[in-house]
């Protein structure tokens, strides 16, 4: 298959969006690619379609476990074979995914930073070593980016044990800076940079200044409708933020670090199938979550 039969047959496209093409060719290719596309842009078919075209498998380096979850659960859902491994997982179930990958049946994993500094993992990797890693969310490799994160800076040493040389980063945002943090942190050989914007006609930002925050969250969701995230910076917060909703009337979950895995999984999927209006979340949800219809 060529990457037009891949779109079609996977994804259901006909046609890519600007960038991607260029982007995907490149990775074939067999070169190195740090690429910066806005949020919407479609960035993980950059790295989905050339997994899919491969012999082997891949390996996608994430940081959230919402996120792997909702990238695993739609790549299922379209007949491609993707797993994940992350602190979710009890050891029978990692050694499940980890035997499903010596036996070919596994296209794309992703992975936790953290995960590359399990040395049994390093060695079972070892012994079937991918064909391409992908780094997503790369600007949390760089102390100059938001959401610094440094287990990041330790993915140089993982390529090195494994011996695997194509790898390309990915990122929505990314200054000058950045994206040279990047390439130098990673080791890039050559690599080439594709920076597609960040404007997106579609979204507005706006800052409004209140000290009645919950009335006014009450407010604008009255005014712009649901499905709406709402971010807090902590988790009191957030949950704080869920009781007064739906004391209100409506439908809200909160998603934090401090519920339970299972507990979390149950949100996400409750939210991207509409059985919840409104998400109350620290930072641990929502990068790279696909769901269309995102209002506020």
């Amino acid at each position: 298959m060529d990457i037009y039969s891949v779109l079609k047959k996977y994804f259901g496209y006909n046609s890519f969006r600007p960038g991607q093409e260029e982007i995907i060719n490149s990775i074939i290719a067999g070169r190195n690619a740090l690429a910066i596309l806005p949020t919407g842009g479609g960035k993980s078919l950059c790295y989905q379609i050339p997994s899919l075209l491969s012999d082997r498998f891949s390996i996608v380096i994430s940081p959230l476990i919402a996120l792997m979850k909702d990238q695993v659960d739609s790549l299922n859902r379209s007949g491609v074979p993707a797993s994940f491994i992350n602190s979710s997982l009890d050891y029978a179930s990692t050694e499940k995914v980890l035997t499903g990958i010596s036996q070919n049946k596994i296209k794309l994993l992703y992975v936790s930073p953290e995960k590359l500094e399990n040395n049994y993992f390093i060695e079972r990797i070892k012994n079937h070593p991918p064909e391409y890693i992908f780094i997503d969310e790369a600007h949390c490799i760089s102390e100059w980016g938001h959401n610094f994160r440094p287990s990041y800076r330790k993915i140089i040493n993982f390529l090195k044990h494994t011996g695997v040389e194509k790898v390309s980063a990915f990122t929505a945002t990314a200054t000058e800076e950045v994206r040279n943090d990047i390439i130098r942190q990673l080791e890039l050989k050559n690599a080439e940079v594709f920076v597609k914007g960040f404007e997106r006609n579609n979204i507005n930002l706006n800052v409004i200044r209140t000290t009645r925050k919950k009335e006014k969250a009450l407010e604008l969701i009255g005014m712009k409708g649901t499905p709406a995230i709402i971010y807090a910076s902590t988790r009191e917060g957030c949950e704080e933020v869920s009781y007064y909703l739906n004391s209100s009337g409506l439908n809200s979950a909160y998603y934090h670090a401090g519920i339970t895995t299972e507990l979390r999984k149950i949100i996400q999927d409750d939210f991207l199938e509409n059985r919840v209006d409104i998400i109350c979340a620290t930072n641990a949800f929502g990068m790279g979550i696909d769901k269309q219809n995102i209002r506020l």
